[in-house]
């Protein structure tokens, strides 16, 4: 019996609790944002129907600090479930009419849809009246805010070797959203909705303004959107769209991606000197072929890739595919050499025939030889070591990590990567490829990537719960309807 009454006494706290929570965040947003209740309930009525598979329980939720604003949202990191650190961006519309139901369907339904280490996690929508939540991974800040932070001081072999692992993942995110068919076009692509998680990779974000590119066959009309993105990030075309329309294609995003990259090289120059970020003079510069200045000593490749990416005719500039390919080249070109000087810096451990050394170790190495500013740098350039097939994990079992895992060097990927400094090697410190218990297809290049992870339980798949079993959305959202349905009689 008593444990019995133990167990009924839990239960009705835990329940407890979750209902004042869930009453204090309602009141919260009601009084911070009012909106015409009727409406809302309607609303939001059809927008939780619609996408009952992405809602979560706002009772869930803990909003802990504001770390953003803008026009039209709000962002709060919070935890979801009590232990998932998220990021929880709150829209309050004035009024939850057709328009902004099918606006957060089409986002919430695109979120929903993706799965891409680069791109941002969604955990689901909140919807706590009058307000709308997007529940996405918590991340540690924009590409824009590291830009602006980042010492300077850098060697450019090092640097060169950072700046593509940002590269890199930009292009993969926007190859996965082009690899649909019909191809999702982004439309606001910039270092300001490009995000950092904490291995340093990059999360590409806000897709608020995507949409499906229409099928070719349809007339030109169809495939015409209302302008969007950021001003000096537009393609000439659709700058040149009239009428407040313009022709978006997958061409677009390459030449955002292409001023992005630009950022990323150049972070304290100025894209158009004398334009002073007014509107008008970028286009104007933009449409008479004017483009940004690139460093002297820029790696020749991503010279040409940038040549390449902000052609004026959007048929000149390349794929996202292909910019993937090519950021892989210079990738290869540059770790080389540092792989060959890291693995003579590190101290390993073991004996035999195989020599391995621990991930930490290695972020200290990267440390202490200043290739890095911090140990996020250097976790992802392990990553990218392991990306180009210059490390692997003991057991090709697990990405790069910043702890006691174990890696070897390959010494046949860094011989062929560097075929004149072999003379100088210590063989003594890097092992071969053939020697470790690498499988026929090794998996370490997935794990890199994110494209596969380390198997554990996953706290967002159980966060997913449908409408109908989350009591206090219902019951609060009944509640509304009722009470606004009967002052409306």
């Amino acid at each position: 019996p008593y444990f019995a009454w133990r167990l009924l006494l839990a239960d009705t706290e835990h329940w407890r609790g979750l209902g004042q929570r869930a009453c204090c965040l309602h009141v919260k947003f009601t009084h911070q944002f009012p909106v015409s209740e009727i409406t809302s309930a309607e609303g939001l009525h059809v927008l939780i129907e619609m996408h009952r598979k992405h809602i979560v329980d706002f009772a869930h939720l803990n909003l802990e600090q504001r770390i953003g604003v803008g026009a039209s949202a709000a962002v709060y990191r919070g935890t979801l479930r009590s232990k998932t650190p998220v990021a929880i961006k709150v829209y309050t519309p004035k009024e939850i009419n057709d328009d902004v139901v099918a606006a957060f369907s089409h986002e919430a339904a695109l979120c929903g849809a993706l799965n891409h280490p680069n791109v941002v996690t969604f955990h689901g929508m909140c919807v706590c009246p009058p307000t709308i939540c997007l529940v996405s991974e918590l991340c540690r800040g924009s590409v824009a805010d590291y830009l602006a932070a980042r010492p300077l001081d850098a060697e450019p072999l090092q640097q060169v070797a950072v700046d593509v692992c940002l590269l890199l993942d930009a292009a993969r995110a926007v190859a996965y959203l082009h690899s649909f068919s019909p191809p999702f076009i982004h439309r606001d692509l910039k270092p300001g909705n490009l995000l950092l998680d904490a291995g340093n990779r990059v999360k590409l974000t806000d897709f608020g303004d995507s949409r499906a590119s229409e099928d070719d066959t349809r007339c030109d009309a169809l495939r015409k959107m209302s302008v969007r993105g950021t001003v000096e990030y537009m393609a000439p075309e659709v700058i040149n769209g009239k009428a407040g329309l313009a022709q978006y294609s997958v061409a677009a995003d390459i030449y955002s991606l292409g001023i992005t990259f630009w950022d990323v090289l150049h972070p304290t120059a100025t894209k158009y000197p004398g334009a002073h970020h007014h509107h008008l003079r970028v286009f104007e510069r933009v449409l008479d072929g004017a483009r940004p200045a690139l460093r002297p000593d820029l790696h020749p490749t991503l010279a040409r890739l940038l040549g390449a990416a902000w052609a004026a005719a959007p048929e000149a500039r390349p794929s996202a595919a292909k910019v993937v390919s090519m950021l892989e080249a210079v990738q290869d070109d540059v770790l080389g050499p540092l792989a060959l000087d890291l693995s003579k810096a590190a101290t390993y451990v073991g004996g035999g025939k195989d020599h391995f050394v621990e991930g930490a170790h290695l972020v200290d190495c990267m440390l202490d030889m200043d290739w890095v500013s911090d140990a996020f740098e250097a976790v992802r350039v392990g990553a990218a070591l392991m990306d180009a097939g210059f490390l692997h994990h003991a057991k090709h079992a697990r990405g790069f990590e910043n702890g006691p895992s174990l890696y070897s060097f390959d010494e046949d990927a860094i011989d062929a990567s560097v075929p004149l400094v072999l003379s100088s090697r210590d063989t003594v410190t890097v092992s071969s490829s053939k020697d470790t218990l690498q499988p026929a297809r090794c998996a370490c290049q997935q794990f890199a990537q994110g494209l596969k992870q380390t198997k554990q339980v996953h706290s967002s798949v159980q966060s997913m719960l449908t409408v109908k079993d989350q009591p206090l959305t219902l019951k609060l959202l009944e509640d509304d309807f009722i009470a606004t349905s009967d002052s409306g009689a």
